[in-house]
């Protein structure tokens, strides 16, 4: 994949008419003058950024190397070149590329896995940016079946949250149950046309700002997952 796993992806998705940020990729050779500039032309008026990583191998049908490559979110212009040398940095000896993205200030985040045991949904969400929940941190999961029924839900009651207030990304604690029914059969019909779409199982990363839903990142399910009640957050 010329540009990476996750672009190919995220261009695929983009083509399709999916709402995904827009974002251009670049590589190492880059200077920063040819970056700047490339945001002018691609990205006019956007103010921050998000700089995620999009190695040869990334979001593979075999690995996915979730959270594995440096992600800076909410990034200035003057810092998005310092932050593409990072992500850079974080392939070691890994061939890769590097997406700059409209950074999506998010009311509420997640992931979605599209298909899990008898056929059901299975979503991953927190109030403000996904940070924490691809992290790995606590947070509210909602299983639900393909007719848009919610057939359980855990509601975490001491979310340690990511909020972008006043141009920074400031933590917070929140015992706010982060979807409202509308958005879970949202994300319900959005998970079933992603995985038409490219026709596997899909981990979708999600979020809401403004009633609009976008999608960050969809991958293939690299491996089963089973529903216990001994487990609670899937990642």
């Amino acid at each position: 994949m010329r540009n990476g796993g996750k672009a190919n992806y995220l261009s695929k998705l983009k083509e399709a008419g999916f709402l995904v940020p827009r974002f251009f990729v670049c590589d190492s050779s880059w200077p920063e003058k040819k970056i700047l500039s490339k945001i002018d032309a691609e990205l006019p008026g956007v103010k921050f950024f998000a700089v995620r990583s999009s190695a040869a191998n990334e979001d593979s049908k075999l690995q996915s190397f979730a959270g594995y490559f440096y992600s800076g979110i909410g990034v200035t212009n003057e810092a998005v070149f310092a932050e593409v040398k990072k992500v850079h940095d974080s392939f070691g000896q890994m061939a890769g590329k590097v997406i700059i993205q409209d950074f999506i200030p998010s009311e509420s985040a997640g992931v979605m896995f599209t298909e899990v045991e008898d056929n059901n949904i299975v979503i991953n969400s927190t109030i403000g940016l996904c940070q924490p929940v691809v992290s790995g941190l606590v947070c509210d999961e909602y299983i639900c079946n393909k007719n848009g029924d919610i057939l359980s839900k855990t509601i975490s009651k001491k979310k340690e949250i990511r909020l972008f207030i006043n141009n920074k990304i400031v933590k917070q604690i929140s015992d706010v149950e982060s979807l409202t029914e509308k958005q879970i059969k949202q994300l319900i019909q959005l998970g079933k046309r992603i995985q038409n779409f490219f026709g596997s199982k899909q981990d979708v990363e999600w979020c809401f700002l403004n009633n609009k839903l976008y999608v960050l990142q969809s991958r293939p399910i690299t491996r089963d997952f089973t529903i216990s009640k001994d487990r609670v957050y899937f990642d």
